[in-house]
């Protein structure tokens, strides 16, 4: 395991002042590095929108053409143009998102993120951006529990009765 010091990652942090009517908790905005809160329901959200700003981070971080915005979308080390790798991003750092990308789709977490998206026009809850966010919050609830801690407002679980209410199950 790798253990990972983030330095110089500069994240702005809005409380419902984002615009209105968004229907989740919380965004990240990755053209503005922003995580948008929201007034009534933003708790709980902060350590998965914080995933999404580091793999943000990352992702524009790589020099390549062929980059997307965010890491776990290409986790590998990529070509330049000129036929030599791309090593603005620590390799042993794009392995270990690969290999978090790799754990992550051997598991059935994607199979039931799918089954989420199964009524929208468009792939959001199965997209590897948005399953990392969910497992990293996730892994934060469970560092946390390890301690004899919690922090609602960090990560939360949702009840799985809440999921059948709002119909996203």
């Amino acid at each position: 395991p790798i253990e990972l010091v983030f330095i110089g990652l500069l994240i702005g942090l809005a409380f419902g002042a984002r615009g209105g009517g968004n229907k989740f908790a919380a965004h990240y905005e990755p053209e503005k590095v922003v995580i948008n809160l929201t007034k009534n329901s933003g708790a709980g959200s902060l350590a998965h929108e914080y995933w999404h700003a580091l793999d943000n981070f990352f992702g524009k971080k790589r020099n390549s053409d062929y980059a997307g915005k965010f890491l776990t979308e290409k986790p590998r080390v990529l070509m330049m143009r000129d036929g030599s790798k791309d090593l603005s991003v620590d390799p042993e750092l794009v392995d270990a998102f690969k290999h978090v990308v790799d754990v992550i789709n051997s598991t059935e977490i994607v199979k039931r993120s799918l089954n989420l998206d199964r009524t929208r026009s468009k792939l959001y809850w199965s997209t590897i951006i948005e399953v990392t966010a969910r497992c990293f919050e996730n892994y934060i609830i469970d560092k946390l529990g390890e301690t004899g801690c919690q922090n609602d407002y960090l990560a939360n679980f949702t009840a799985m009765g809440d999921w059948i209410k709002s119909g996203s199950l």
